[in-house]
């Protein structure tokens, strides 16, 4: 069954509320979330506070790690090591994992219950 909006929409201005902080503290992940609430999408979060958010407001939510793991599965072809560089060029790039190294993403993975 395709997952369906609520008739209700959620405006932006009451996911920053919700979110705390000043005028465009968590723009981005507010936005993301009332997009994908009034459209039907699955929001892609890394904040915790914006996924709890998406939590409460009922809408689907997945993270940039579980990306990488849908790819190493169907892009990649099980290929680790390419899936470690992307991790590695994801850390390079100053976005916060909750690891030091791609090879890590596996054990990580396995504990979250992506990979069997």
């Amino acid at each position: 069954m395709k997952w369906r909006p609520s008739p209700k929409p959620v405006h932006l201005r009451s996911s920053l509320a919700q979110l705390g902080g000043g005028t465009y503290d968590h723009l981005g992940e507010c936005t993301v979330i009332a997009c994908a609430h009034n459209r039907g999408y699955v929001a892609i979060l890394n904040d915790r506070a914006a996924v709890e958010q998406a939590k409460l407001l009922r809408v689907p939510s997945h993270g940039t790690l579980w990306i990488v793991i849908e790819a190493h599965n169907t892009v990649f072809l099980g290929d680790r090591e390419h899936t470690a560089n992307v991790v590695d060029d994801l850390i390079s790039s100053g976005l916060y994992l909750p690891m030091k190294t791609g090879a890590s993403i596996f054990v990580w993975a396995f504990k979250e219950g992506l990979l069997p």
